[in-house]
């Protein structure tokens, strides 16, 4: 979960969208960082969708860190 709350920190931080924000984006009353960053909780499937959204990225980079970008072995798998 740190990793991925590393990549939420740096879309928020270059979309100039503060944890308050983030959390109205999302339908939340307040920001939901410090928690997933303390580990009290995480985002939701709906929460990682939007913010998906929200990032214009994939849920393989928000997730797993992934580029959209094939690697060099899975271009030769195909």
């Amino acid at each position: 979960m740190s990793e991925m709350y590393e990549r939420i920190i740096e879309k928020t931080e270059d979309l100039d969208i503060s944890g308050k924000e983030l959390g109205a984006m999302l339908g939340l009353k307040k920001s939901p960082l410090t928690d997933w960053k303390n580990k009290k909780s995480s985002p939701t499937l709906d929460q990682i969708i939007k913010m998906c959204e929200i990032f214009a990225v994939s849920a393989d980079y928000l997730i797993f860190g992934k580029s959209d970008e094939m690697e060099e072995n899975e271009k030769e798998l195909l």
